[in-house]
């Protein structure tokens, strides 16, 4: 009888929406948003779980912290271009046809509006790192 108990009982708190990994893109989602309207420096976490609909203390769960975040935000946008680069499809196909496939792949990223938002999030915050470090002469 016990052994039924401690087998059926659940866990503490509310159940859970949705799996971890779809929070964490919904997260990375909500982040790059949050980063390309505000910068690094402007972005609050409060204001990227509301955007994802998650609690704080969620997302602190599942990304420990903003520079993490950030990261992750890159790493989504590098692997969506890994993805257009299939290397067992690029082995089967003639070496020009296979170059001109990943030109193209590399292309789309170069030039898509959230690589470019991303780029300019970077240029951005680099020059505000810079006039703060910069003597005044």
């Amino acid at each position: 009888m016990v052994e039924i108990a401690e087998q059926t009982r659940r866990r503490r708190g509310r159940p859970q929406i949705r799996c971890d990994e779809d929070t964490r893109k919904l997260l990375i989602e909500a982040a790059r948003q949050e980063f390309q309207a505000n910068g690094y420096a402007g972005t609050c976490i409060n204001d990227v779980a509301q955007r994802a609909g998650v609690s704080t203390k969620t997302m602190y769960r599942l990304i420990p912290n903003k520079a993490d975040l950030l990261e992750r935000v890159f790493s989504d946008t590098i692997g969506k271009f890994m993805i257009d680069f299939d290397a067992k499809a690029l082995d089967a196909l003639p070496l020009e046809d296979a170059v001109e496939r990943m030109l193209i792949a590399y292309g789309s990223l170069t030039l898509s509006e959230e690589t470019i938002a991303m780029n300019r999030l970077v240029i951005r915050e680099y020059g505000c790192l810079l006039d703060a470090t910069t003597p005044y002469i």
